[in-house]
């Protein structure tokens, strides 16, 4: 069950979205056709979304903590807004939600985790993120033909599938390993990037330095927050008359060598039957982080104000926004 909605309702297995059904003259189509269709339409459109655009919060969504005036226990809010998926699914949370913390710690799977975690009696600080997935529910039964002698469930079928969302507490934060490493190429590359008079060092060792600060890892590289591990020796120096040349070669590099080791590829995978409660290693990297909540605990209560931080909290700054600060930037510099 959801910590911040319904509990989840069944869908069915996805097909694959890399196929589209080939129409031939006097094919027989049939429901199993359409569905491939559509999978293959929408495969497409969250394709480009999640390569092309990104991640993230889009509008909304603010995650903020207090206390209900009209029933006194401390809660954890989120506005509506909207989001994009790490699978590139639109997500539309229509209306603000709430959860009561120590009615979620209560839960007897939440105090089991709990107090593994801190001991018995549980007290300390404890962080919780708050993570929200995509999800779509069976809506509109309609009546459908069938053998006689069926159960009341196989008289009727669903005949839309409704977008809908899942806001839940987690324990741990959901993959976002792309995300990181795209922070920490662009803070990589801005700190040691020089660009002034100074003739540039030569392009080749320009590249090297680059490859190797990004392969020096030895375990894989999501196992660990420093995507970027070397500093080199010096700065990247480089003329501003050569800095166009420059930049394209280091998010060449990004694009053709470093993304695929970070990027997580959703194309031929599997959809779990149920997006609520789909499998953990799937909905780690479907789930989009809002905020970590520092919950300060006392016998399994909270005992405190509850921080909440949102520093590695993936957003999407629309194309309009970006335009503007573009050209207010271009006017500052004229």
């Amino acid at each position: 069950m959801s910590t911040f909605t319904t509990e989840a309702l069944q869908q069915t297995k996805k097909p694959d979205p890399t196929k589209h059904v080939k129409y031939t003259q006097g094919m027989v189509l049939g429901v199993d056709e359409f569905v491939q269709e559509f999978a293959y339409l929408s495969g497409r459109d969250q394709w480009m979304v999640r390569d092309l655009v990104g991640y993230g919060t889009v509008s909304g969504l603010s995650v903020s903590a207090d206390t209900d005036p009209n029933n006194p226990k401390p809660r954890v809010l989120v506005t509506a807004g909207t989001a994009v998926s790490p699978r590139g699914q639109m997500i539309r949370v229509s209306q603000n939600q709430c959860a009561y913390l120590n009615d979620w710690l209560a839960m007897e799977e939440h105090r089991a985790e709990v107090m593994r975690r801190l001991g018995s009696p549980a007290a300390g600080s404890l962080p919780l993120y708050v993570v929200l997935s995509y999800r779509s529910c069976p809506t509109d039964e309609v009546p459908i033909p069938g053998e006689p002698c069926r159960s009341e469930e196989e008289l009727a079928a669903a005949s839309r599938l409704k977008d809908d969302f899942v806001l839940d507490l987690c324990f741990e934060p959901p993959d976002q390993c792309e995300e990181d490493a795209v922070r920490a190429f662009i803070d990589w590359l801005s700190s040691n990037l020089q660009i002034g008079s100074a003739p540039s060092m030569n392009i080749d060792d320009f590249k090297k330095t680059i490859h190797n600060a990004a392969y020096s890892a030895t375990s894989p590289p999501c196992s660990t927050p420093g995507f970027m591990h070397l500093s080199p020796p010096g700065l990247l120096v480089v003329n501003t008359d050569d800095a166009n040349k420059y930049l394209r070669a280091a998010f060449l590099i990004w694009v053709t060598k470093l993304r695929p080791l970070w990027k997580n590829d959703f194309i031929d995978t599997e959809q779990c039957a149920d997006m609520a409660t789909a499998c953990a290693e799937k909905k780690g990297a479907e789930g989009v982080l809002l905020a970590e909540l520092e919950v300060p605990l006392a016998d399994g209560k909270v005992g405190g104000a509850i921080n909440v931080i949102e520093d590695r909290r993936p957003y999407l700054l629309h194309l309009r926004m970006q335009q503007e600060w573009l050209a207010c930037c271009g006017k500052r510099q004229e």
